[in-house]
This record gives structure tokens, sequence and C-alpha cells, in this order.
């Protein structure tokens, strides 16, 4: 009778779920994966690694999500979109380049009136 027990349990674990779950990462265009997916767990872990000085985030809006190396400098807030996007992006205080690598704001090559400037003191004339 334990053996008939096993068997069921192990026919809905070892097919119903793993139907139904292919079922759903067609309906949400989610990348297939392997055939054991569904026995890893959900919860970070190691299916969602990210290089350094990245973090792995579900939903998020793609223009917003992450700072980029052209907008060292820039003070005003940009728009984002309504859209939802899944995956590695720049930790906070750190911004992507060109190259795609995660880098502290120095570490960016920036050019023209976003570059980033030590501040002069002003010089003012002489009054005799």
């Amino acid at each position: 009778m334990a053996f008939l027990t096993f068997l069921a349990v192990f026919l809905v674990c070892g097919v119903l779920l793993p139907v139904k779950g292919r079922d759903a990462e067609v309906e949400t265009g989610a990348s297939p994966r392997g055939p054991l997916s569904w026995l890893l767990p959900s919860w970070g872990g190691w299916r969602k690694r990210c290089p350094w000085g990245e973090v792995y985030k579900e939903c998020q809006s793609s223009s917003c999500v992450e700072n980029k190396c052209h907008q060292v400098g820039l003070r005003r807030r940009r728009a984002c979109t309504l859209d939802c996007v899944n995956g590695c992006f720049c930790m906070r205080h750190l911004y992507r380049n060109k190259k795609g690598k995660c880098v502290l704001p120095w570490r960016c090559r920036t050019s023209g009136i976003n570059r980033l400037r030590p501040s002069r003191p002003s010089v003012e004339p002489e009054e005799h």
C-alpha cells in the first residue's frame, strides 16, 4: 500500500506539475529551462546569479532600473516606462558603461556637459 501511495505522489509531482509549469512558461514568454527546473527554489538561490556589482530584480522598469555612465553628473529625474523586465541590473550607486559592466561613477568615461569636474574657486580681481 505504501508503494502505491509513493507511486501516485511521484506521478503527480513528476508528470502533472511540470506540464502545468510548461504552460505557464509559454503564456508568460519565459525561456525554457531544464526538465527538473520546477524542483529548484524560486527564491534567489543559484539560478539567479549575477556578475559583480549587479543584483537580480524582478518586474522593473527597463528605463529606470539602473544608472548609465552617460547620466553621471545629471541632476534631473528621467521618465520611466511601464514595462516589466526581470534580470541582473547594476547595484545602487553603480553605473553601466558602454562595455556592459557596472562601475563606480569615476570609472565612467564621459565627455561633454555631464563630465564630473572638480569645483574651482572663483577668483575675483583685486580692487586698488
